[in-house]
């Protein structure tokens, strides 16, 4: 079962080889590119090149929409990428391995959003309380101010797990 998952791995990698790109997620309206790098490795006969490219948001907010790595070269080239990390957070980091005495050539560019902008914000509603104060002389034990302070407004919508 572990070999035929690496097989159907190492054939969709070959797929994203054949086309000279490297493609994950989509673009998005408001996305903002991040990275734009020229990678150069030069050829050298007794060894394989490789290239770590990280892409990484501006802001712990923001998550990344899409990343898309292509071959400069005019002719096919044999490049293995791994991806550490995915789309949809702050950061990634791909692996491009070339050919044994083969150069790499690379553009690389990455883009991210911040989700929050997208969503608009939920409206505010604020709930008024009445209560009534009872009309005896005797000593109150209950604090119904705080009690019904708290339970007022406290707006729900504020919190954000980080």
């Amino acid at each position: 079962m572990r070999s035929l998952l690496t097989a159907v791995l190492c054939l969709s990698m070959a797929v994203c080889t054949l086309a000279n790109d490297f493609e994950r997620g989509e673009r998005q309206m408001d996305d903002h590119l991040v990275t734009e790098r020229i990678i150069f490795k030069p050829a050298i006969p007794w060894k394989s090149m490789k290239a770590t490219i990280g892409i990484h948001c501006s802001s712990l907010n923001e998550i990344i929409t899409y990343i898309k790595i292509s071959n400069i070269n005019n002719k096919e080239s044999e490049i293995i990428f791994q991806l550490l990390g995915d789309v949809g957070r702050t950061s990634l980091i791909v692996i491009a391995t070339g050919r044994l005495g083969k150069g790499l050539w690379l553009k690389a560019e990455g883009y991210c959003i911040d989700p929050s902008a997208l969503t608009s914000p939920a409206p505010i509603t604020t709930t008024t309380t009445t209560t009534t104060e009872p009309t005896t002389t005797e000593p109150t034990t209950g604090s119904t101010y705080w009690t019904t302070y708290w339970t007022t407004s406290y707006d729900v919508n504020y919190i954000r797990s980080k």
